[in-house]
């Protein structure tokens, strides 16, 4: 099937940012995604991408009533996940593109705060986020942009700017939660624990709720034990 483009009514003349999102079908999340990213940006400098690889779960009409109100640039395209990043990002105009939040991510302040802390200490480099790559327009396009890989796209983007010495992380989240319906167990506890490192809560959804007061005391006593090394030493008094 031909690309179909819906165009953006309005924005931004020439964005600083482009939020690039690739997805298919993510229904039950995809409003209080788009919601939240939109609120979360500014629109005089930021611009949000859109590449739907031809959804068949009804979320389209959803996303075209963004695009309709000059909110998001829309493409329609089938297409794998590496694809769908390369897609966005060469359809996009910003001199910084953001990657990796998808309609299954709510994000929150902390997209802002992301982008500050980009701005002042990794500026012109490759920064992974909990999933989310910032970086230069052309620093992209010199690395190669995204390969066409059904998984692991991402991971083959950082390895190649780490090994050019350009790719730093932070374990700073610029989510609410991170939905994610498509990872394990074990990822979505690596999450809370990474809110609980950042004394941050998240929004979840009443069956989490118990996990996260587990991980909550856990991490108090593992907190604990840092400050007091030695009461775990049988040598000290």
């Amino acid at each position: 099937m031909a690309t179909n483009f819906v165009a953006t009514a309005g924005g931004p003349g020439h964005p600083k940012y482009s939020v690039c999102v690739t997805t298919k079908n993510d229904l039950p999340t995809v409003k209080a995604s788009m919601d939240a990213l939109i609120a979360n940006t500014n629109r005089t400098n930021t611009e949000i991408v859109v590449v739907d690889a031809e959804s068949t779960d009804g979320q389209l009409p959803i996303l075209r009533g963004y695009a309709s109100l000059g909110l998001i640039k829309l493409i329609v395209k089938k297409c794998n996940r590496g694809e769908g990043r390369q897609i966005a990002y060469v359809e996009s105009r910003g001199d910084y593109v953001i990657a990796g939040i998808d309609t299954d991510d709510v994000v929150g302040p902390g997209l802002q705060q992301l982008l500050a802390l980009y701005d002042t200490e990794y500026e012109g480099l490759v920064l992974q986020a909990i999933g989310v790559t910032i970086a230069p327009r052309g620093v992209i396009e010199s690395l190669g942009g995204w390969k066409p890989l059904a998984r692991a796209e991402d991971f083959d983007f950082w390895k190649r700017a780490e090994s050019r010495g350009l790719l730093r992380r932070v374990s700073f989240s610029p989510y609410v939660v991170r939905v994610r319906r498509r990872h394990s167990v074990t990822h979505t506890v690596r999450q809370l624990w990474m809110y609980a490192e950042q004394g941050r809560t998240p929004v979840l959804s009443r069956k989490w709720e118990p996990a996260w007061a587990v991980i909550r005391f856990v991490h108090h006593l593992t907190k604990l034990g840092r400050s007091n090394p030695g009461r775990n030493n049988p040598g000290n008094p």
